[in-house]
C-alpha cells in the first residue's frame, strides 16, 4: 500500500509539472488551447524519457529467477 501511495505521489508531481508548464504557455501564448497542449504533452514525453534509465536500473537490480521464491 506505500509502494502505491510513494507511485500516485510521484505521478501526481509529474502531471502538476506538466500542467504547469502547460498553464504558463497557455497564459503566455494568449489563451490558446493548442499551445497548452503542445506543452504539456512535450513535458509529459521528457519525463518519460528520464524514466527510462531508472526503469532498466530497477529491472537489472530484481531477477525474477534469482528473487523470487519457488
Amino acid at each position: 500500500m506505500l509502494v502505491f501511495l510513494l507511485k500516485t505521489i510521484v505521478l501526481l508531481g509529474a502531471c502538476m509539472v506538466a500542467g504547469g508548464v502547460g498553464m504558463l504557455c497557455w497564459w503566455l501564448s494568449g489563451y490558446s488551447r493548442p499551445a497548452f497542449i503542445v506543452a504539456a504533452l512535450t513535458v509529459i514525453v521528457a519525463e518519460l524519457i528520464a524514466m527510462i534509465p531508472l526503469l532498466v536500473m530497477a529491472f537489472r537490480k530484481f531477477d525474477p529467477s534469482v528473487d523470487t521464491p519457488a
